[in-house]
């Protein structure tokens, strides 16, 4: 072993005491190890190959002479072929939130961002979008494709204009922040009722985080509502030019809500849900759950290609995020082609 092999081994061990000399399969690894660093782009993938239980894999084979894009790609069916398909898609990169070309429903391992309504999925914590369905995605006979099992939930009809910027190199950073307060309201309180029949103000405060705690390992308890009310109280006496509170000072509320709204923004579908969606979302884009999938996905059509769409990312749409609609009317599968 490598001494990086080594060290790896070792906070793996570490973090799963429980088990004895556990080797997990390579997909589970990239997720544990998200935030690591390579100089080499291929060494995000290869570096872990002589600890993963399916390191030894023919379709794993490492190769520096093949294009990084190819390689992303290899990787990405062999995960659909065995089994790891949805949990591949909540690593996916998108359209936009890339730097080299690979198809939108293949994740950049450059990158070591990851959207957090996406890492929460991938534990498998509390969102049940398509409850006990089992998944069903295949690789398409194009290697850039993958046919995938949906439903179809609704149309993106609006989406907020505003967003907060970084909070550490923008002056309108709350300014922002109190435009999306605004914004929240006219969404959400300017109407009279909801269609889980929950009171609007829960609706608001709940859609905001998606509906999860600071630490994303448990849905978000009821006083997160009162702490709504003291963020906002925040946001709204500070002058423009105050500086930014740190973080530490705010509540866990504050800090949840830090942490969706420099990737996500407010949306209302055109049957009255309103949700968080990735920054790239625009009014047309479709909200659909895969079976299987703990989170619900926008897709966006492709302009020539029928029934073949492209993977915007991600998402929180209140009032289907427990399986409300498996059993239901509006659950069809039908398949659909990624590109």
């Amino acid at each position: 072993m490598t001494p990086v092999t080594q060290m790896l081994g070792q906070l793996i061990e570490t973090l799963t005491p429980e088990v004895e000399k556990i080797r997990l399969p390579l997909c589970h690894l990239l997720i544990m190890f998200g935030k690591s660093e390579a100089t080499h782009p291929r060494d995000r993938l290869f570096a872990f190959l002589g600890l993963a239980a399916d390191g030894d894999a023919l379709s794993l084979r490492p190769s520096y002479d093949e294009p990084v894009e190819s390689v992303f790609l290899r990787y990405a069916r062999y995960f659909i072929e065995t089994g790891d398909g949805i949990r591949l898609l909540y690593q996916s990169s998108g359209i936009l939130n890339k730097e080299i070309s690979i198809p939108s429903w293949v994740p950049d391992w450059t990158q070591s961002e990851k959207r957090p309504l996406n890492q929460i999925a991938t534990h498998g914590l509390f969102y049940k979008a398509a409850a006990n369905t089992s998944p069903q995605i295949r690789c398409a006979n194009d290697e850039k494709e993958i046919v995938i099992s949906r439903v179809h939930v609704d149309i993106v009809s609006k989406t907020a204009i505003y967003s907060p910027g970084d909070p550490f190199d923008s002056d309108d950073w709350f300014l922002n922040l109190q435009n999306i307060f605004t914004e929240v309201d006219s969404f959400i309180l300017n109407r009279e009722s909801y269609v889980t029949g929950e009171p609007l103000f829960d609706v608001l405060w709940k859609t905001l985080i998606g509906n999860a705690s600071a630490d994303t390992s448990f849905a978000a308890p009821e006083e997160y509502g009162q702490q709504y009310h003291v963020c906002r109280k925040i946001v709204e006496d500070i002058k423009q030019e105050g500086l930014f509170p740190r973080l530490e000072d705010t509540n866990s509320y504050f800090k949840r809500l830090f942490s969706m709204i420099d990737m996500y923004k407010l949306c209302e579908t055109r049957t009255g849900l309103v949700g968080m969606v990735p920054l790239d979302t625009v009014v047309g884009d479709s909200v659909y759950i895969f079976a299987g999938s703990g989170l619900p996905f926008i897709l966006r059509p492709n302009a020539e290609l029928q029934n073949k769409y492209e993977v915007v990312g991600g998402c929180y749409i209140h009032g289907v995020m427990n399986g409300e609609l498996v059993g239901s009317d509006k659950w069809r599968e039908e398949d659909v082609t990624l590109l």
